[in-house]
């Protein structure tokens, strides 16, 4: 037995060693880097011969998540026609472009946000999942910072998420809404995701599971 223990020693420490530094990575910021002047070109290009009567491309963004190699380069949302208001909720249709390797668009998807008298605001879009009716989406929206603070306090009983209870979240995502039931996505300046269950109980809504995923 001691035999066995002494061979598997320094194989047991390097695994350990690995999941260890996977583990750091995995937290780690992602980098970021301006685009290449290459990259806005071809994009230009790319861009005026799809959208020839707008008046210039998005801005483009390159990021590259810690332990990767290859850059993903890709635009902010384009609006593809005006927001629409109803109520306070303005909902936009959108689409994003992609270097892989070929400039590509994705799928058309709807962001919303709340607009105080009009949609001329660019503060606190999020993408929603298609669907979903505006009343559930605006209640979510006006309540979203309290399912987030409630969150907090499942994360700290999470063997994942406890260390990123105090990092800083945006709403980024309402991935589902059925019934009294719904399912927020979260994201930080840190490559982390945070998926959020809640419950509507009465006004407010209950959160009864937390999930944290590294990207």
């Amino acid at each position: 037995m001691p035999i066995t223990l002494l061979r598997l020693g320094p194989i047991v420490l390097c695994a350990v060693l690995a999941a260890a530094s996977a583990f750091a990575e995995a937290g780690a910021p992602a980098q970021q880097r301006k685009p290449t002047a290459a990259e806005q070109s071809s994009f230009a290009r790319f861009f005026h011969r799809a959208y020839p009567e707008a008046s210039g491309p998005p801005s483009l963004s390159a990021t590259r998540a810690a332990g990767e190699r290859r850059w993903r380069v890709e635009s902010a949302p384009f609006e593809l026609a005006a927001p629409r208001m109803a109520g306070p909720l303005c909902t936009a249709d959108v689409v994003q472009f992609t270097l892989d390797p070929q400039w590509r668009a994705s799928a058309p998807y709807q962001q919303s946000w709340l607009g105080a008298r009009d949609c001329a605001s660019q503060e606190g879009r999020v993408r929603r999942a298609a669907g979903l009716a505006d009343r559930d989406v605006i209640r979510l929206l006006q309540r979203q910072q309290n399912v987030l603070a409630r969150a907090r306090l499942l994360m700290a009983g999470n063997s994942y998420c406890a260390k990123e209870r105090s990092s800083r979240f945006f709403l980024a995502s309402i991935l589902s809404q059925d019934g009294n039931k719904a399912s927020l996505e979260y994201r930080s300046d840190r490559p982390v995701v945070l998926t959020v269950d809640a419950r509507l109980s009465g006004a407010d809504y209950d959160v009864w599971a937390v999930r944290c995923a590294y990207r």
